[in-house]
């Protein structure tokens, strides 16, 4: 578990963060490698609007309000000498207990919910579709409310565990965190459509067009 678990519940809290705009979005969740970032870039090719949960987490962790408030919950070394947040030391200090993740979320979720319901509002509007990236916390279509359509991006788990080491990550570490996300049958339970992403870029292309047709159809 990361910093973005926080992202991700904050955004599940909203009811429509779009504000009936006429334009949609489309919850774009899968577990860790893959290919969330792939997919999201083939919707972008397509015209789309991207949102990262992660992103505005990393945003968030950046101003300075939300540093002093990290520093006076969980001490002075989750900043590092450059006064820049050492994500690992507070994932530790936060994610170790409930008590410690309840405030955390304290602290960032309401400006994350800021960001993420002024950007999707006003990214809506220009595109028509806009497309977030989930990437941790609960997948659930009651969890995503704000969702008009889910898309889950599923791959085999060893090519998952192959793509998340050539990031640098450590193979005990992405199995542990594989084992504590949902299953990709949890995750296509939740959602409208199932992109497979086994490693053809031209199958996984030709696919995500077929759910943009589909989405644009809704508009």
């Amino acid at each position: 578990m990361t910093e973005s678990t926080a992202a991700c519940a904050a955004a599940s809290s909203a009811s429509r963060p779009d504000g009936g705009s006429g334009g949609i979005l489309v919850a774009l969740i899968g577990g860790i490698g893959s290919g969330k970032s792939t997919v999201s870039g083939m919707f972008s090719e397509l015209g789309c609007a991207v949102i990262s949960l992660d992103g505005i987490g990393h945003e968030v962790l950046a101003l300075p309000e939300v540093k002093q408030d990290l520093v006076s919950a969980f001490g002075d070394d989750v900043l590092d000498g450059r006064g820049a947040v050492v994500r690992p030391v507070l994932a530790q200090r936060a994610f170790s207990t409930a008590e410690g993740t309840q405030l955390l979320n304290s602290i960032t979720h309401p400006r994350i919910m800021a960001i993420f319901e002024q950007r999707s509002r006003q990214l809506s509007e220009r595109f028509g579709i806009v497309v977030v990236e989930v990437t941790a916390g609960e997948m659930t279509r009651g969890a995503m409310p704000w969702a008009k359509a889910v898309v889950a991006v599923s791959a085999p788990s060893e090519l998952r565990l192959e793509r998340a080491c050539a990031r640098g990550q450590q193979p005990e570490d992405v199995r542990r965190r594989m084992a504590a996300q949902p299953t990709d049958a949890e995750r296509a339970a939740a959602a409208d459509f199932v992109v497979e992403n086994a490693g053809d870029l031209d199958s996984l292309r030709a696919r995500i067009a077929e759910v943009h047709a589909a989405l644009r159809s809704s508009l």
